[in-house]
């Protein structure tokens, strides 16, 4: 897996679909959305929407969490645990990526190795 990508949220479900939305939509990488939430009302009916408009395939895979934790780096530091890709990476739920943002960041990680 050539991404993780870690957002960590709480009581942003609103702005989290056009986050997720642009995770799901990068093309020409594999990777994974990590998702940890710190116990948001109705989180549980969010991810389902999520994983019905946005299928998990071959090249993206997500995980979404809700549970009490101790604020914002604890979250985030909660969904670093998880996260398998070779890049690591952190969105804020109410940001979003570029079309084609990780394959160019991909690249470039691929032309400067070191």
């Amino acid at each position: 897996m050539d991404f993780s990508v870690v957002t960590a949220t709480l009581n942003q479900i609103g702005l989290l679909r056009s986050c997720v939305s642009s995770v799901a939509d990068q093309e020409g990488v594999s990777l994974e959305h990590v998702i940890q939430d710190g116990g948001t009302s109705g989180f549980g009916e969010f991810a389902e929407d999520m994983n019905r408009i946005w299928p998990q395939h071959a090249g993206y895979h997500r995980t979404m969490t809700s549970e009490p934790d101790f604020g914002m780096y604890d979250g985030i530091n909660r969904g670093l645990k998880k996260a398998r890709g070779r890049i690591c990476g952190y969105l804020n739920s109410d940001e979003q990526y570029l079309p084609g943002a990780l394959a160019a960041v991909l690249r470039m990680f691929q032309e400067k190795p070191k």
